[in-house]
């Protein structure tokens, strides 16, 4: 399949699903206010149709799938997402975005009896296989699939997305010929916060952890300590281009000082004001290159069809380009 056929197939994913959440926000809302049963049919219904496709290929990947295990699995998801409803309708209050929210109820729910089947699974020896249990004759193993397959896999396509949408990000601006100084804060304000899972309220706030953290580190120790950083925890291949190291070499007169810029402070001659408008002006470009590139893997776009919907950032970039 081409790019343009990539890209098509992404739109038309995205805007069935947005559809599909417009009809259950406009059916959960009249439910909430009006208490129809019909409507409640009508947005379970939908329901359904928003959430099975993902439930069934989750229960196939991780070899949990059959016909009871599905019907158990939509139970559970369907009495979680009942509760909220009627919990909605008693306190007469409408949720935003509920297709969105209720999508995440049925994750949560499907993932635990994914795991559950996978611990008997795992657990069953070959006296118990053929043991009857519950109301309908079936042994245990009619009910838990052969093929042991851990149930973590089922993310792992997910994960391997995220995590090569992220290093082609960081790819972006670490080959950018950009003045080093603004790279980096964007590296220390955006970046680091985040692989620290230590994540700043706002932007001001991300660029005072930033000046705090880098202390009186000068700018060629803050060069070794990010490219240090994402080669070790985020991808090997990550380092400073050329054109980003032979500016370290350069001179320069910043805050009154003048020196080679990697010897400079940097703290000492930028503010927490400076580095959060290069924070900001350096993420806007470097995700606009990080989708210039995505548009034209074919196998990135292949592995997004799942994942990607209208609010995303990606699936804007994709209609515009279309």
């Amino acid at each position: 399949m081409n790019q343009k056929k990539h890209i098509d197939e992404i739109i038309r994913r995205a805007d069935l699903q947005k559809v599909r959440s417009e009809r259950i926000q406009m059916l959960y809302e009249k439910y909430v206010n009006y208490g129809l049963e019909t409507d409640f049919e009508m947005l379970l219904t939908e329901l359904d149709s928003y959430c099975i496709p993902w439930v069934r290929k989750q229960l196939w990947k991780t070899g949990c799938f059959s016909d009871e295990n599905e019907n158990t699995a939509l139970q559970e998801s369907r009495l979680a997402a009942w509760q909220i409803i009627e919990k909605d309708r008693k306190s007469a209050t409408c949720r935003g975005d509920f297709a969105y929210y209720v999508f995440g109820v049925y994750k949560h729910k499907v993932m635990n009896e994914i795991r559950k089947f996978s611990s008997h699974r795992n657990k069953v020896d070959i006296h118990s296989f053929f043991e009857v249990i519950g109301d309908n004759n079936q042994a245990l193993g009619e009910k838990i699939p052969a093929k042991p397959v851990d149930y973590d896999r089922c993310m792992e396509e997910q994960r391997a997305l995220y995590e090569r949408i992220f290093i082609t990000y960081c790819r972006v601006f670490m080959e950018s010929a950009t003045f080093p100084p603004r790279i980096l804060a964007l590296y220390y304000a955006r970046v680091l916060p985040h692989l620290k899972e230590e994540i700043p309220d706002t932007k001001a706030t991300s660029a005072k952890w930033a000046y705090e953290y880098m202390g009186k580190s000068t700018i060629d120790e803050l060069r070794f300590d990010s490219e240090n950083y994402l080669c070790h925890y985020v991808d090997n291949s990550l380092h400073w281009c050329d054109a980003f190291i032979l500016q370290l070499s350069e001179e320069v007169t910043e805050g009154g000082i003048t020196d080679i810029l990697k010897n400079l402070v940097y703290t000492e001659v930028y503010s927490k004001g400076k580095i959060e408008d290069w924070a900001d002006y350096m993420h806007k470009a470097s995700i606009k290159g990080a989708m210039e590139k995505i548009v034209r893997d074919c196998e990135l776009l292949e592995m997004g069809k799942e994942y990607i919907n209208k609010s995303d950032t990606l699936y804007k970039f994709l209609r515009k380009e279309k």
